[in-house]
């Protein structure tokens, strides 16, 4: 990565959110004969790796985000469209082998997941990290963001944490200091409890 110290914009966390948005800012740069470098990071080694749940999943934001997704031949989509929501039971466990099932009438309408899909959130991150390289945005993992660089109260961009040191957070061999990188926009997706999104 010694390269890439410079960006246009630079989305810190490889989730779902992140990657949305870089795919479509990269849309947009595309659509205007841009080619503005944006560039994701993720600390985690493998992508996907940190987002370990399930999920119900309301497809029309890939509608609007990936249009005609549907229609794409692979894994994940085949997988997804296989995956239907058919019925929706709203029940409250009560112990002891008791439950009580809710009218559907008294179920809130936000509740109601028929036509939603049941996925895996880490498929869909590696999906959409196939979808966002396909249009040119770059994406790094095993790279832990641990500062934010700010110049006259403004975010300049990140610095990237050590490598090479050990559990003492002593120098190895292999030590190498954290880079710098700026970036003209600074994205953070770091998730609900990202330790640089609760510095901002």
């Amino acid at each position: 990565m010694d390269e890439l110290n410079k960006v246009e914009a630079l989305f810190v966390g490889a989730g779902p959110a992140s990657l949305a948005g870089a795919i479509k800012l990269k849309q947009l740069l595309n659509q205007k004969g841009r080619n503005d470098s944006v560039v994701i990071i993720e600390k985690a080694d493998k992508l996907g790796q940190h987002n370990l749940s399930g999920a119900v999943f309301e497809a029309d934001v890939l509608d609007e985000l990936i249009p005609g997704w549907r229609e794409r031949k692979d894994g994940f989509v085949t997988k997804t469209l296989e995956n239907g929501v058919a019925k929706d039971e709203t029940v409250f466990l009560l112990g002891d082998g008791l439950a009580i099932k809710l009218p559907e009438v008294m179920v809130p309408k936000d509740m109601h997941h028929k036509g939603n899909y049941v996925i895996s959130v880490s498929e869909l991150v590696n999906w959409l990290a196939g979808i966002a390289r396909g249009l040119g945005v770059e994406i790094y993992t095993g790279f832990a963001a641990k500062e934010i660089v700010t110049e006259n109260s403004l975010v300049k961009g990140i610095k990237l944490g050590d490598k090479g040191r050990d559990k003492e957070g002593e120098k190895q061999s292999n030590y190498s200091a954290g880079e710098i990188i700026e970036a003209k926009v600074t994205v953070f997706g770091e998730g609900s409890l990202g330790l640089l999104s609760e510095a901002l």
